[in-house]
């Protein structure tokens, strides 16, 4: 006897709803932004019409953990994708590139009246050991709203 069709119904949408939200959560806690709901609908709606198929009848449990193992792939792929188009990656202010922003880091600022070339700045970049890091923009400068520590002064 072959299940009918809302009982297959309810198996691809409990198992899409599993993926789909312990791939979500997993995404939201590691990457630290959240997701766009277009994403998790778009997810949901692929995750619940490719379990259809399998529904049919009742698998193994391997089968059924082999299918979650490649969902959870396929679906922290989709979330990236979806940040990503719904943020993208944080752009260099005023065109300025990467490399530029990690050398004027290293030299504590060049100023706007120092021009330095992409070249010049990967090279600086890549004197200090930090090559990989150019995709990359470097950490925030210190906030102007802290006051630096000072040492008493005798009087």
């Amino acid at each position: 006897m072959t299940p009918g069709r809302c009982s297959r119904a309810v198996r691809a949408a409990l198992f899409a709803a599993a993926c789909v939200l312990l791939a979500a959560l997993g995404h939201v806690l590691m990457s630290g932004t959240p997701l766009p709901w277009w994403g998790v609908l778009a997810a949901s709606a692929g995750t619940a019409a490719a379990a259809w198929p399998l529904t049919a009848r009742e698998r193994s449990l391997p089968v059924v953990t082999g299918a979650s193992v490649a969902v959870q792939a396929l679906l922290h792929t989709v979330f990236t994708l979806a940040q990503s188009v719904a943020r993208p990656s944080s752009a260099p202010p005023n065109g300025v590139s990467f490399a530029r922003q990690w050398a004027e880091f290293l030299t504590c600022g060049l100023g706007p009246d120092d021009p330095l070339s992409v070249q010049d700045a990967l090279r600086i970049v890549e004197a200090a050991g930090l090559g990989g890091k150019v995709s990359q923009p470097p950490p925030a400068p210190p906030s102007p709203t802290r006051t630096p520590r000072t040492w008493p002064t005798e009087r």
